[in-house]
């Protein structure tokens, strides 16, 4: 009976700890969220701003799969990914019968235990035809539809560049999505024959503006699996705060399919047909999006995609052997617990006393129930801190300990 009571305890808290640990990263991630750099690439690919893309000085006055600019456009995107330290592809296909190219750009950030897991998280940037212009020639500027997702899933890219994930993440940027639908297919299928194993695929598009009540912002690639990303995003919604995403659903998104040859095979697309100009014509401007939706929807859809491919929180994992030694007694405790904290660099005898930011502790439903000041305005002695646990009942604890010098879990 007492195995099975120390079984129970361990899964209760395996289940704790993950939750204080998806919290950490969720805000951890959405604090590193630069809106400056979202907007500046919202504004590059709308032709707001004069860019460089191999030498040449243009302004993406659309980005239509038939316009010169669009083969641009997803060089710039793969320039991007280079800038931020991967190894970036560009690739150019023709469909069959097509006289016309369609283009891919991607990045590959492998996971570290499960490399054959893939999150994909993508977004298309071309510009969706409009009957009130010729898409060749006049403008589509595509701030909403769908410079937004492209800007998020680099920004994404950028921050996640310098951690470390579990799963494997996928970038992308596809070609053609609102007039064929084949756009993704080609990417994806490549991917789909290999020896990996599709865990989400996370589709980002219109999430700088609401074009209608209720209004899908993220798409999967099962509907099975939608439940599972919805609570994601929802959990990452509560966590920081927001309320973008609360009333809003998941659909399917067809692209794990050997083909797509028309847009009406994916879900999502049903309810673009009706998009006014505003929504994906000459009025489609960095002026007309609200910032708010789309700064809440970055760090919803980023913050989200790190839950999801199990990034490692540099706030919760444990960086060096030092970090670990660290001694909690009595355990189990009366009414006060001593830390013990170590040497940190036994050549110079240095402690790390008065170094502590903050101990927190934690009950079994996640809930904070202890907070320490730091360990100046604590009475200590040399390397341990002592903390009153008297009005604590009986139970298991998690306890968390930050520091100036590196920030650890200690159960």
């Amino acid at each position: 009976m007492k195995r099975i009571a120390i079984i129970i305890i361990f899964f209760m808290l395996y289940f704790v700890i993950g939750s204080v640990s998806n919290e950490i990263l969720i805000k951890e991630i959405a604090s590193k969220v630069n809106i400056e750099n979202i907007e500046q690439i919202i504004k590059d690919l709308s032709g707001e701003n004069t860019v460089i893309v191999d030498g040449q000085e243009i302004k993406f006055i659309n980005r239509y799969y038939k316009s010169d600019l669009n083969k641009l456009a997803a060089k710039y995107i793969t320039n991007k990914l280079a800038e931020y330290g991967y190894d970036a592809h560009f690739v150019s296909v023709f469909p069959s019968n097509w006289t016309v190219s369609l283009e891919t750009s991607y990045a590959i950030k492998p996971g570290r235990t499960k490399p054959q897991n893939v999150v994909l998280f993508s977004a298309n940037f071309d510009t969706r035809y409009s009957l009130m212009v010729d898409p060749l020639t006049d403008t589509l500027p595509g701030a909403n539809l769908n410079a937004t997702g492209i800007a998020i899933m680099l920004e994404a890219a950028r921050i996640l560049k310098s951690y470390e994930n579990e799963k494997t993440i996928v970038f992308a940027g596809f070609d053609d999505v609102y007039d064929s639908g084949y756009g993704p297919g080609h990417l994806l299928d490549s991917l789909n024959k290999s020896d990996i194993e599709f865990q989400e695929n996370i589709f980002l598009t219109g999430l700088g503006r609401e074009l209608f009540q209720n209004e899908n912002t993220f798409f999967t690639s099962d509907t099975v699996k939608a439940s599972h990303l919805v609570s994601t995003f929802k959990f990452s919604t509560e966590v920081l705060n927001l309320n973008t995403f609360k009333n809003n659903t998941v659909k399917g998104f067809a692209t794990l399919r050997s083909q797509l040859p028309h847009v009406s095979d994916l879900t999502f697309t049903n309810s673009y047909r009706a998009i006014d100009s505003i929504a994906s014509g000459i009025n489609d401007k960095f002026e007309n999006l609200n910032l708010d939706y789309l700064y809440d929807n970055s760090k919803i859809a980023i913050s989200s995609l790190s839950v999801l491919a199990e990034v490692i929180s540099k706030n919760t994992s444990v960086n060096s052997k030092e970090a670990t030694e660290l001694g909690i007694y009595p355990n189990p405790a009366s009414d006060f617990i001593t830390i013990s904290i170590p040497e940190i660099n036994p050549t110079v005898n240095r402690r790390v006393d008065g170094l502590v930011d903050k101990v927190q502790i934690f009950d079994m439903l996640g809930i904070e129930v202890i907070s320490t000041p730091s360990a100046a305005l604590t009475p200590t002695g040399e390397g341990n801190l002592r903390i009153d646990v008297s009005h604590l009942p009986a139970g298991v604890y998690f306890i968390r300990i930050g520091t100036r010098v590196e920030k650890f879990v200690k159960m």
